[in-house]
């Protein structure tokens, strides 16, 4: 019985000892890749433009173009995908389409895009950055002084469209001040976002939807995006959310958050229902004009929502 009892420790240990080297060899072999590729770096700046049919549309008439109503134009979408990199995104000059500048690796690292008009005249148009590497190849090759990819991604500001917006193990600043979007759904996973609004929206959001998996946001001045709903989640991150803007239009606005924190900050220039919020209001120097309403509807599991008033 002591010699099974010896044999299957032996083998256990053998075990155990196996599995390390073969970690550490998996370790070696990338270190060894991310070596050799920081000795073959090409580092490249790109350049992106187009031409959005609804941004033509939109500039065709000079200063008279912003007495253009959404109806005159096709609908668009704009998605983003975006992989392990540093990403700043914000409104381009008037006049202009999609404007992209990048700098990077272009053997690690791949940039493209994609413009696909449908029969009714609607758009979509997509950016996709992504590594070409594996992802302990390209740590090992951060923590041995390779170049950081950079991407500034510049929206146009002429025209109506829906933002779409998944970044995985990377991070963002986003400005949406100014711009005409319709609807945005914002997705992170494993990576963190700063978003703001430095001025209102040409016209209120339908939608402004959040999502994030280990990862976090700060947003600031979504009063300014006034959507008329608004979708929060949460799952192993946080948030912190600043709601103080130029509201509209009422919104629903949910909240949900799993093993994380979410805290949210309210502002006094708006009426408040549920979350232990204040009732309706009028608005000071107009009497007869209501404040707008904000609806939360929160829930939690295993995390905290603090609604700051």
């Amino acid at each position: 019985m002591a010699d099974d009892k010896t044999s299957w420790w032996k083998i256990g240990c053998f075990g155990c000892l196996g599995v390390i080297g073969l970690g550490a060899l998996i370790v070696g072999v990338s270190a060894l890749v991310a070596w050799r590729g920081l000795e073959t770096e090409q580092i490249e700046e790109q350049f992106l433009e187009r031409d959005l049919p609804v941004a033509a549309a939109g500039v065709e008439g000079g200063e008279e173009s912003g007495s253009l109503e959404r109806t005159d134009l096709p609908s668009g979408r704009i998605i983003l995908e975006l992989t392990e990199a540093g990403f700043e995104i914000e409104p381009g000059a008037p006049g202009e389409g999609m404007r992209i500048e990048s700098e990077y690796d272009t053997k690690s690292y791949a940039l493209e895009d994609s413009l696909e008009i449908h029969d009714d005249g609607s758009w979509t148009y997509r950016v996709r950055f992504e590594r070409k590497v594996s992802g302990m190849v390209a740590m090992l090759r951060g923590i041995m002084g390779g170049e950081d990819p950079i991407v500034r991604i510049y929206l146009p500001v002429d025209v109506p469209f829906g933002l779409e917006l998944d970044l995985e193990e990377g991070g963002a600043e986003i400005e949406l001040g100014g711009l005409w979007i319709t609807a945005a759904d914002i997705r992170c996973n494993k990576g963190g976002i700063e978003l703001s609004l430095d001025e209102p929206l040409r016209e209120p959001m339908e939608r402004l939807t959040i999502s994030g998996s280990m990862g976090g946001i700060e947003a600031r001045r979504l009063g300014h995006a006034s959507p008329a709903e608004m979708d929060i989640r949460f799952r192993m991150g946080g948030a912190e959310l600043d709601l103080t803007g130029d509201w509209r239009q009422d919104s629903d606005i949910r909240l949900d958050v799993t093993m994380g924190g979410m805290e949210v900050h309210v502002p006094d220039d708006v009426a408040v229902e549920g979350a232990g919020g204040r009732g309706r209001g009028i608005r000071s120097g107009s009497p007869e004009v209501p404040l707008p309403t904000l609806r939360f509807t929160v829930s939690s599991r295993m995390g905290e929502i603090a609604v700051d008033y």
